[in-house]
């Protein structure tokens, strides 16, 4: 399992950094975050992702890189809006979510 890694005595031991989904080789070395995490500035422990609505965050708790199901990355904020700010709006514009490009039918 990607939780695992090597000790020096090249056994597998449990990752020791909490809410690791991935460890290097070495078992107190963490590479990856279960969703909902991710690294604080010091890269050496998890925290739960600051912004909301963010799936993950691994790079930077303060940084949404992957917004739950029905929320769009806002990539100035890194952060996670709702789809369109207009109601009758399917399809709208990545970084101005004011800026609609598809609408839905009959309007």
């Amino acid at each position: 399992m990607d939780e695992y890694g090597l000790d020096e005595e090249f056994k597998c031991q449990k990752c020791t950094v909490n809410k690791c989904q991935n460890c290097k080789s070495d078992y107190k070395t963490c590479t990856s975050c279960l969703d909902g995490y991710g690294f604080d500035s010091n890269k050496q422990n998890l925290i739960k992702c600051q912004k909301e609505n963010c799936k993950s965050c691994n790079n930077d708790y303060t940084k949404c890189s992957i917004c739950k199901k029905d929320y769009i990355l806002d990539a100035i904020e890194n952060s996670c809006q709702d789809k369109c700010f207009d109601p009758n709006c399917i399809a709208c514009n990545e970084f101005d979510h004011t800026k609609c490009y598809r609408c839905k039918d009959g309007f």
